[in-house]
């Protein structure tokens, strides 16, 4: 008789032991990531709009990236859940030596589009050069490429080289992308800031993953008929993931494109952009301990480890929100905006939705874990109702004092969250678990 109850809870330690690991390298990525935001904002004050709508887009265009690494990460995780062995981990190398040339067979496809993306990213954004745009566009399709070994690490539950990975080339794109700001390098510095750090992650997976097939004396690089019928199946499943995906970064992102993109003024498209850096800051903080929760999950569907990740994400939330509601005047010096320090009472009602956002966040993960795409869809509502502000602002009636088109922005994303987080929660809670 199998002790489910002794299994799901050494899975559960097992991921909480990879949530403290993966913490305390997410965190000092994320100092590293905000120090160039900071230095971005205080160095390119006519341009730092652009600079916020470009990142915002490039995350949103990550998503096929993001979505095959999810599915390596579950693969991966999937073909070893028997423990780390020499056969476990030939089937591991054989599997992605096909699939990343799967991978590469599709980049050499799409860098014929090269130049016409390049041309539409300009015109989705404007003010963006054409060169920068080809930049950009080069780096997400290389990134795909790139990350594969890094992942296949997390879904091995090599958490320490995982970490490892993440903060030294993070550190390397700090000093990359810092240096070309402030030498004049302006928007430059962003897309080739990330294309180094792809690059950094690239030769670092590649070297720490090598290190653990010496160690278990793995020397299989060939493919199977059974392989390549599980690669046409990953295909069907990256689709899907990469949909899950896009919507959810959409969703927090699209504000960033649709307020560049508006008639607001000047100064209320500066007011927001510190607003979506405030968010993602408090939203990739919250989060900072759950890289493993998809490689966790995809071993099993206990719905203790859903339970425990929102906890986690919403305790942090309110920890990261009190702190900038309590230090946001140095923050705002910090990001070379003292004279918006009356903006620190805002801060707590855009947390509403960076809340409801990562309650989503979590479902997401949980429900890609589980190969549940169908509830993703109600990503779609809040999307929509995100992008019809431009439409919609006039008839959101707010008190007086408070009748200002950043709030009535907020306000929309909050009801956008409530829609999506609530039905997206019941599907979670509904769902089989062991």
């Amino acid at each position: 008789m199998i002790n489910r109850s002794g299994s799901q809870s050494s899975f559960l330690s097992s991921f909480l032991q990879s949530a403290g690991l993966i913490f305390i390298s997410n965190i000092l990525v994320a100092i590293f990531n905000y120090t160039i935001v900071a230095v971005a904002s205080r160095k390119l004050i006519d341009s730092y709009s652009l600079w916020t709508a470009l990142s915002g887009l490039i995350a949103i265009l990550s998503t096929p990236a993001n979505g095959v690494y999810t599915s390596v990460t579950r693969t991966s995780a999937s073909l070893s859940k028997t423990g780390l062995s020499n056969q476990s981990l030939s089937q591991v190398k054989s599997y992605f030596w096909a699939y990343q040339k799967k991978v590469m067979s599709y980049w050499k496809i799409a860098i014929v589009l090269l130049p016409f993306l390049a041309y539409l990213l300009v015109v989705v954004i404007s003010g963006i050069s054409y060169w920068i745009a080809l930049l950009t566009i080069s780096y997400l399709m290389l990134s795909v490429y790139f990350g594969i070994h890094h992942n296949v690490l997390l879904g091995l539950l090599k958490i320490r080289e995982y970490a490892l990975t993440n903060t030294i080339s993070a550190c390397i794109r700090l000093v990359v992308a810092v240096s070309l700001i402030l030498m004049g390098g302006q928007i430059w510095a962003l897309p080739i800031g990330l294309m180094i750090n792809s690059i950094a992650i690239y030769f670092l997976g590649s070297y720490f993953l090598k290190q653990v097939y010496l160690t278990f004396a793995v020397r299989t690089t060939g493919t199977t008929s059974t392989l390549i019928i599980d690669l046409q199946e990953e295909i069907i499943s990256i689709f899907f993931t990469t949909g899950g995906i896009f919507l959810l970064n959409t969703l927090l992102y699209i504000g960033t494109i649709t307020v560049q993109n508006s008639s607001l003024s000047i100064e209320s498209k500066d007011i927001l952009a510190i607003f979506f850096n405030f968010g993602q800051i408090i939203h990739f903080g919250s989060i900072a301990a759950l890289g493993a929760l998809v490689a966790q999950a995809a071993h099993t569907n206990s719905k203790k480890i859903y339970f425990v990740s929102l906890s986690m994400t919403l305790g942090a939330t309110v920890v990261i929100t009190g702190g900038f509601y309590l230090g946001g005047s140095t923050i705002l010096n910090l990001f070379g905006r003292p004279q918006y320090t009356w903006l620190i009472g805002f801060i707590p009602l855009y947390a509403v939705f960076i809340c409801l956002y990562n309650i989503i966040y979590v479902s997401v993960q949980y429900l890609i874990a589980q190969h549940s795409y169908r509830p993703i869809l109600w990503l779609l509502v809040g999307i929509v109702a995100i992008i019809s502000f431009p439409f919609t602002s006039k008839y959101i009636v707010l008190s007086q004092g408070l009748d200002l088109d950043f709030v009535r922005f907020i306000m929309l994303s909050i009801l956008a969250g409530i829609i999506t987080a609530v039905p997206l929660t019941t599907c979670v809670l509904r769902s089989k678990s062991e």
